[in-house]
């Protein structure tokens, strides 16, 4: 059950006081001070859905409360689809795709004014779409940079297609992610390029076919990789040659996949059907500042990771050097 005092709220300070008076069962709101951000967590499945308060703040405001609250709607769902809870409110009823009595529309209610995508944390960066927005949050050289990452990403992959002789993906199933970006934005050697295969029997079936027919090659690497050790990883194929890997995972969505990095840094991924990068504000500052900030507090990395880091120069966020005087 939700239950607030003031449905309509219209400056930022009455929303921030009809946020903070919102009563729901299962749900927490977390704001972080800090990083400026405001999460909705379900504490019993602990998903959850993080927004910039500078976001918020330049919306219409019926569109801000509508985003929020479709916000909630989306951490009510369950992995299979549908609400696990269901949120009554004084002016109409949460459900999966559609408005009650009050009015709310949860379609994609995050388009706003400003043109706002929320995906979890991330906000897309595109040369013509959402120009407003990403020209307030990254500078016109962050801009320039994240065009020539999605370039050389394209033409990198259309190289390593050539290798493999043009199998017929399906694109909307598959997200470039990881380090490979990390490395790009810092001017680092790129190690690999992790092509994730969201959850698609077709994929499934080329990947394997790949397997069988690539194992006795020197230069293609079939499992092995450390990304075996999580349950929703079922293979991996290295192309050493053009750094390509290909990581067959149970994964359905971007977003679920993206939720499961170890570190905030590594959480930059790349749509090869839509050909969008997806970088929040905080991933990118923490990869210029080589900062390492756990995604979930609840389940750290492995002390492996952060030795990696550190070796490189990476330091844990908030750390700082003394000098004795």
């Amino acid at each position: 059950m939700i239950s607030f005092s003031n449905p309509k709220p219209k400056t930022w300070q009455e929303f921030s006081e009809w946020m903070r008076g919102l009563k729901i069962d299962n749900i927490e709101i977390d704001h972080d001070y800090l990083n400026d951000t405001i999460t909705v967590r379900n504490k019993d499945t602990r998903m959850n859905q993080r927004i910039s308060r500078f976001v918020l703040d330049h919306m219409d405001p019926e569109l801000r409360q509508e985003t929020f609250l479709q916000m909630i709607a989306n951490t009510m769902k369950n992995p299979q689809g549908g609400i696990t809870t269901s949120g009554v409110l004084t002016t109409g009823t949460i459900t999966a795709g559609g408005g009650g009595g009050g009015g709310f529309a949860f379609g994609n209610a995050i388009r706003g004014a400003i043109g706002a995508p929320v995906y979890v944390d991330d906000f897309y960066m595109q040369q013509a779409e959402n120009q407003k927005l990403v020209t307030k949050l990254f500078s016109t050289n962050e801009q320039a940079l994240f065009r020539d990452i999605k370039q050389r990403v394209w033409k990198s992959w259309n190289e390593q297609r050539m290798l493999e002789e043009n199998q017929t993906w399906n694109r909307d199933r598959m997200v470039i992610a990881g380090g490979c970006f990390t490395s790009m934005i810092t001017g680092d050697p790129i190690k690999d390029y992790d092509v994730f295969l969201l959850d698609d029997d077709h994929n499934r079936k080329i990947a394997e076919y790949m397997a069988n027919k690539y194992r006795e090659r020197d230069d293609v690497r079939i499992g092995g990789s450390n990304y075996m050790d999580n349950n929703q990883i079922e293979q991996t194929i290295f192309f050493q040659k053009s750094k390509f890997q290909y990581i067959t995972t149970k994964y359905k969505t971007r977003e679920e996949l993206i939720d499961h990095f170890d570190f905030k840094h590594c959480r930059v991924s790349y749509d090869l059907m839509t050909e969008k990068l997806f970088i929040a504000r905080e991933t990118m500052d923490l990869i210029l500042n080589k900062e390492l900030d756990p995604s979930r507090p609840d389940d750290l990395p492995k002390p492996w990771r952060y030795e990696k880091f550190r070796e490189r120069g990476w330091r844990e966020r908030g750390y700082q050097d003394f000098v004795t005087i």
